[in-house]
């Protein structure tokens, strides 16, 4: 695994994934940090910017919204960079969620709907319908535009029954 940096580096944010799914987020930053540093030195471009999403995602759940938003920004670019609309639409579907609960709801729009127009394009329906799902909490909170929200939830249980998800 030494000898393989593209191992090293998976095994660190596996295990940091790990320690977040078990809520030790000071041990899942710390792993994906590990994997971070790994690919960096490496030149594993794509892994660094999934690993920058998932390191946002933890700062997110101990509530450290800017080192979340600086961790997910990079991811973006990243993405862009090296030309994979998937993740970037996954990194932008993140940082709309980080915008949304902090209350910058025209940010949160514009990345949600960058997201699902890749989505859309990529015909992946789970991410279609998690953006659906974040557009139509967004202008339930910020317009109190129930139709318009019932249509992005209506539009998103249809994705995910379609997807045959058990939860709904």
């Amino acid at each position: 695994v030494l000898d393989n940096p593209l191992s090293l580096a998976e095994s660190y944010s596996n295990l940091g994934l790990l320690h977040w799914d078990k809520g030790s987020y000071p041990m899942a930053l710390d792993m994906i940090g590990k994997a971070l540093e790994v690919e960096t030195t490496s030149s594993l471009r794509r892994n660094y910017g999934v690993d920058l999403n998932n390191e946002g995602l933890v700062f997110k759940s101990v509530g450290d919204y800017a080192s979340a938003l600086a961790s997910i920004d990079q991811a973006v670019e990243v993405a862009r960079e090296v030309q994979n609309v998937r993740d970037e639409a996954i990194a932008l579907s993140n940082r709309a969620l980080i915008n949304r609960i902090n209350g910058r709801y025209d940010t949160a729009e514009s990345d949600y709907e960058a997201a699902l127009r890749i989505y859309s394009n990529e015909a992946f329906r789970e991410g279609e319908a998690s953006c659906h799902l974040g557009l139509g909490k967004l202008y339930e909170v910020r317009d109190s535009n129930f139709q318009k929200a019932y249509e992005h939830y209506a539009k998103a249980l249809a994705a995910y029954r379609e997807l045959d998800n058990p939860g709904y």
